[in-house]
């Protein structure tokens, strides 16, 4: 049974009377969904639990670039082992599902698990908002909106958006993270956790549109971004991402170790493959000088 985050969860009673409630529950949906495509936000949050967020940290992934939001909440879902409790629904969405085991998911989920998290230790749940595909840049801005709206609704403590920032200065093992805030306290929160503030200029994407709505809404958000290469998935980056994460869920153990592994194995395909480009440029140019030489 699916429910709508604009619906009241269902009593437990007989069967005829959660027939009854579920034909009102898909007639008020639908009533949801025209009135959001009249505004322009073709989206619909369902959710197939009760949803309290006042205890939570809501953290957030999608792929940016070097894809290293999506990979980072991709293995907190599974090192955490959090459950999946609803989807986002959008006809803006390419015609995609995920497959997993034979079973068919929306690409873009909702994860909650019961741990202590948060600035402080505050929050007792961790929220994560992954997604598989990279919404249209005219999207973004509805998405996000109805994104912080639900989590506005449902009283969460704290939104940390995930993101790559492309930079050329790579030559350092050691992968910089910086960040950007919804309101001062963040920039305080930064210097526990050792990331260095965004200066003066332009946050685009879902990072900073979330934001600006969330300081809208008096909503504390977060955005921590890992300097990274847009030319292939980083998955150091997205370890990086972890480790600064990690004092905001400081009495679980995040092993972003595997994903170290994995970068190695990532950087190395992708050295041979430019390898194998260059080699095969050189062996065309040969030619061409033997042809029109």
């Amino acid at each position: 049974m699916t429910t709508r985050t604009s619906a009241k969860s269902l009593p437990e009673s007989g069967p005829s009377i959660v027939r009854r409630d579920r034909r009102a529950l898909v007639s008020h949906s639908r009533e949801d969904s025209r009135a959001s495509e009249a505004r322009g936000e073709p989206f619909t949050i369902a959710t197939w639990e009760p949803i309290d967020l006042s205890q939570a940290l809501l953290v957030m992934g999608f792929p940016s670039i070097g894809l290293v939001g999506s990979i980072a909440t991709s293995h907190l879902i599974k090192s955490l082992q959090l459950r999946e409790v609803g989807s986002i629904l959008s006809p803006v969405f390419p015609p995609t599902a995920v497959v997993r085991d034979g079973v068919c998911a929306s690409p873009v989920r909702i994860y909650l698990g019961d741990l202590v998290c948060g600035p402080d230790g505050s929050c007792a749940q961790l929220s994560v908002v992954h997604s598989d595909i990279a919404p249209k840049p005219g999207s973004i801005a509805g998405l996000v909106q109805t994104l912080v709206s639900w989590a506005n609704e449902h009283r969460a403590r704290q939104i940390v958006c995930l993101e790559g920032l492309e930079s050329d200065d790579l030559h350092s093992e050691e992968v910089r993270v910086f960040g950007a805030a919804s309101d001062p306290s963040g920039l305080r929160l930064f210097e526990r956790l050792g990331v260095t503030p965004l200066d003066n200029g332009l946050l685009t994407g879902i990072g900073g549109v979330a934001l600006y709505v969330a300081r809208a809404t008096e909503l504390p958000a977060l955005c921590l971004l890992a300097a990274t290469r847009k030319d292939f998935p980083d998955a150091r980056g997205a370890a990086r991402l972890l480790e600064v994460l990690q004092p905001l869920v400081p009495l679980v153990s995040i092993d972003e170790r595997p994903l170290y592994v994995q970068a190695q194995i990532l950087e190395a395909t992708f050295r041979e493959q430019i390898e194998r480009s260059s080699r095969a440029a050189k062996g065309l140019s040969g030619q061409a000088d033997m042809m029109f030489g």
